[in-house]
């Protein structure tokens, strides 16, 4: 029973579309996140993207019932980052902050 992602944004924070990147900066993560924003700025891109990833992680699962996992969202940006800046599974730790 995964979700596409919450709608409803916490206190305080900013939304994807509206964060600062340092374009300068040549750190291989920028125009991952820079794509990122641009497929969250669109719905319809967005829908198709949670869409597509729905298909691959339920498979014929049925959507309505079960624990809820983490949003297709996060799934998106997880692999997308992982992908990008060939991390493994083995290293450990969370994605260091960035500071260029």
């Amino acid at each position: 029973m995964r979700k596409a992602y919450a709608k409803q944004r916490r206190l305080g924070s900013v939304p994807i579309d509206q964060v600062e990147l340092n374009l300068e900066c040549r750190d291989s993560i920028i125009p991952v996140l820079r794509a990122l924003q641009h497929v969250y700025s669109d719905a319809a891109l967005t829908q198709t993207a949670h869409d597509l990833i729905g298909q691959g992680v339920n498979g014929n699962a049925r959507t309505d019932c079960g624990r809820e996992g983490m949003d297709y969202w996060h799934l998106l940006v997880l692999a997308s980052v992982r992908l990008e800046c060939n991390l493994t599974h083995r290293r450990s730790g969370v994605i260091p902050i960035l500071s260029c």
